[in-house]
């Protein structure tokens, strides 16, 4: 078992993949496979959630869950996110609005609550970074949320959260809002100021 291994891509980019969990050896091989048969651009544009890996094992799951819990337990969604340690990626920004209509400050503090709530791992993914990102949800909760999330550590050694997505698990309430957003300017003004927001975040990150 191992934390810590080397994947090399289609292109014969090496990366060091790292997480919260200890790999099997059965993991590690089919994570090697999934990164030799991409590039590494092309791998992380593949798919949206990534590419499954077979299987999780109770301990790994409990581990995620409780590191999470670690993180996440002694500060308020507003903390969390005014802290950075809960911090949102542009895909699910944008999904954000395209499901709920909104990326309001209490559309987003709702969401990390429904985060810290969560209780339960559907599976785990390769996207072709050095962390894996896993799919969790609250079991028992009418409101179907699945959140992907990853655990990362910024360029200063400080450990976060990236919220990769958030999936509302409705095909028919997703389609609604998709078709109401092609016809709604609303949407596209607020989209446009969210590229705007994502870009500024994006030029602070590089200049800390």
């Amino acid at each position: 078992m191992a934390r810590r291994f080397t994947v090399i891509f289609k292109d014969d980019i090496t990366m060091l993949v790292y997480d919260v969990i200890y790999f099997e050896p059965k993991q590690i091989e089919e994570i090697k496979a999934i990164a030799a048969e991409y590039d590494k651009d092309a791998l992380r544009k593949a798919e949206k959630y990534g590419i499954p890996i077979s299987y999780l094992t109770d301990n790994q799951r409990n581990i995620v869950l409780e590191e999470k819990e670690k993180m996440l337990r002694s500060h308020s969604a507003e903390e969390l996110k005014n802290k950075n340690i809960i911090q949102i990626g542009s895909h699910s920004l944008e999904r954000i609005l395209e499901r709920i209509g909104s990326i309001e400050e209490n559309v987003i503090i709702d969401l990390i609550t429904r985060l810290k709530m969560t209780d339960a791992i559907t599976q785990a993914q390769f996207k072709g970074f050095p962390s894996l990102s896993y799919s969790l949800i609250e079991s028992g909760s009418p409101e179907k949320y699945t959140f992907a999330i990853s655990f990362v550590i910024s360029k200063r050694k400080v450990r976060f959260i990236k919220m990769i997505t958030v999936h509302l698990n409705s095909d028919k309430l997703e389609k609604v809002h998709f078709r109401a957003s092609e016809v709604n300017l609303d949407y596209y003004r607020k989209l446009a100021n969210l590229k705007e927001q994502i870009i500024e975040r994006n030029k602070k990150d590089d200049s800390e």
